[in-house]
């Protein structure tokens, strides 16, 4: 029965990263498998591991994710490092992003973990590629850019 009042309020109303964590941990702990747990807070399996991976972390990054300085896609990927490390990282997050926010934070994020993910490119950046570009290619160009084709 409890189960499904903790379901019922996270649904409704998301608890805290940390806070969602220790009751996703809690869950496990009573048998519960990790596809239970994806029905029970309403997510995927993959967003159940890499909410449970917050609790693997340091301190210094729970508290990170909990003041919103880290996200929990960050916190997973620090808390692969070293203790050490991981705080390091976050006091140089902190110190970067202090007074910043919007896109200017999150590239002052990426910059510091050193985030290999892709850009999308701009309009601009797309419409100058295809002044170069013929065949097949201009014409994907074109789609993107929603261009006849």
């Amino acid at each position: 029965m409890a189960k499904y009042m903790v379901s019922e309020n996270e649904i409704r109303r998301p608890d805290t990263p940390l806070g969602r964590a220790k009751k996703m941990s809690d869950a496990l702990d009573r048998g519960l498998d990790e596809d239970d747990i994806a029905v029970l807070f309403g997510c995927s399996v993959q967003t159940v591991r890499a909410t449970l991976s917050l609790l693997d972390a340091t301190q210094a990054v729970r508290e990170a994710v909990e003041g919103g300085t880290v996200t929990v896609t960050q916190a997973r990927q620090l808390a692969s490092l070293k203790p050490e490390e991981q705080r390091e990282k976050v006091a140089e997050i902190e110190r970067a992003t202090a007074g910043t926010n919007g896109h200017e934070k999150a590239r002052r994020q990426r910059q510091i973990l050193g985030e290999a993910k892709p850009r999308l490119k701009s309009r601009k950046e797309i419409t100058k590629a295809l002044e170069g570009a013929s065949g097949e290619y201009a014409a994907a160009l074109r789609w993107v850019l929603g261009e006849a084709v």
